[in-house]
């Protein structure tokens, strides 16, 4: 349940609060959702009009709404849902000079990984979407991003989970504007159990 439901709104919520501290952001996602989507349509007295019937699965994908995609690849990797990725050895592993045998649990900082300023840039610590639309992921940097695991053990629900991100994100932003509230009360909490994602979060919606 907690795969199924809380990743999915701690992604949103941190996505919303990174969007809110980033209003240049904010704008720019709602200026490509009225471009990519159509959804922010206006009746002549200049008023909203309601979207719920032109929001498809193929009008949400990443070819879609690339920049919406963009930035929550870089609220994932700011803030990786999941910050700590383990594992149980099959077998005997060689790490240069080092063997860890068998049967050991091996602790993996996604965190780490997405801050590593030698792959990331001296930017690595700041949220900035356009790292992914500049030419700067390269090889290494799409082996260290791994908000959902890799490799045979990548998660089953990344799909479902960034379709079912993209599909609030661009419903609130395409009638709200969200600001944030009480901002110096906002922490980012690190929970190496579970799931990570801002705490006190209060929002002003427009």
């Amino acid at each position: 349940m907690i795969a199924a439901y809380d990743n999915v709104a701690t992604t949103t919520a941190t996505s919303l609060y990174y969007l809110a501290a980033n209003p240049d952001v904010q704008d720019k996602v709602v200026s490509k959702l009225r471009s990519e989507l159509g959804c922010w349509l206006f009746n002549n007295n200049g008023n909203r009009q309601e979207i719920g019937s032109q929001m498809t699965y193929n009008k949400l994908t990443r070819k879609s709404l690339p920049y919406l995609g963009t930035v929550l690849q870089e609220v994932l990797q700011v803030q990786p849902i999941a910050p700590i990725i383990d594992r149980n050895l099959e077998q005997d592993l060689h790490v240069g000079n080092y063997t860890i045998p068998k049967d050991s649990f091996v602790y993996m900082s996604a965190y780490a990984a997405h801050h590593d300023k030698t792959v990331w840039g001296a930017d690595a610590d700041e949220f900035v979407p356009e790292r992914w639309l500049e030419g700067r992921v390269s090889s290494a940097v799409r082996a260290a991003y791994i908000p959902f695991g890799a490799g045979g053990r990548l998660c089953l629900g990344m799909q479902l989970a960034e379709i079912t991100v993209r599909c609030m994100l661009a419903c609130m932003l395409s009638r709200y504007k969200v600001t944030l509230h009480d901002a110096e009360k906002i922490r980012i909490v690190d929970n190496l159990s579970t799931v990570t994602g801002p705490r006190n979060l209060k929002i002003s919606i427009e």
